[in-house]
């Protein structure tokens, strides 16, 4: 997320009111009013939504000003990723990534360095 970026939840039993309660805070509603009593605006191009639900799936539509919103199965939240499951599968799969380039650059390195560079003390 970056300074200007904005979240927010919605939660309900029936599927219809979800998607009924979400387009009109979006348009009129209360996230409306934030966007506006903060000078900000709603970049539809850039807004997207993730649902999180039992096992069976929802294909939802959820539009505001006549554009869609797109529906997304993951997102990166402070860091992490969060799939629509709530498990941590493509989060983990992101950290062996960058800790395999790591150890990649370390192991590379350490023909060029001298040894005493590689001690690394627990405190």
């Amino acid at each position: 997320m970056l300074g200007d970026d904005a979240s927010t939840y919605a939660s309900t039993q029936n599927i219809v009111n979800l998607t009924e309660s979400v387009e009109r805070d979006l348009a009129i509603g209360q996230i409306s009013d934030w966007f506006w009593a903060n000078k900000l605006s709603l970049n539809i191009c850039k807004t997207n939504f993730m649902m999180f639900t039992k096992p069976e799936h929802h294909e939802i539509k959820l539009y505001v000003d006549g554009q869609e919103i797109q529906q997304i199965p993951s997102t990166i939240f402070l860091r992490i990723t969060v799939d629509k499951d709530l498990n941590w599968k493509e989060h983990i799969q992101v950290c062996k990534s960058k800790l395999a380039c790591s150890l990649y650059v370390i192991n590379a390195s350490k023909s060029l360095l001298d040894r005493t560079c590689f001690c690394f003390t627990m405190p």
